[in-house]
């Protein structure tokens, strides 16, 4: 199922005309037109996220591995993955040492 926006994109830009949400300026005209370009060729413009993905923990490793290779079988890949959330199913206080996280991470990589 596809999220929808509730507005559509020319209605908000009205709105937030000038509204600068992430520091980094206002577009220009140009700018915006050719993002606006850039978004309506998008058309494979899938993001998956994935949240708490506990990589010390061999269960949740293979789940990730299982949800990942489905996306083999398909005609499209999407653009983005985007992992958030806590990496470690132990919280990460003094008694944690880094090198856990940085080997649960070349596993990932693997």
């Amino acid at each position: 199922m596809k999220a929808r926006c509730c507005r559509r994109r020319d209605a908000l830009r009205g709105c937030l005309s000038g509204h600068d949400s992430f520091g980094s300026g206002t577009l220009t005209e140009q700018e915006t037109l050719r993002l606006a370009k850039l978004e309506r060729d998008a058309v494979n413009g899938n993001v998956v996220i994935l949240s708490d993905i506990w990589l010390d923990n061999e269960e949740a490793m293979g789940k990730l591995e299982r949800v990942l290779d489905a996306f083999e079988n398909e005609d499209f890949v999407p653009c983005l993955f985007v992992f958030m959330g806590n990496f470690c199913s132990h919280p990460c206080n003094l008694g944690f040492h880094s090198s856990n996280l940085r080997c649960a991470g070349r596993s990932l990589a693997s």
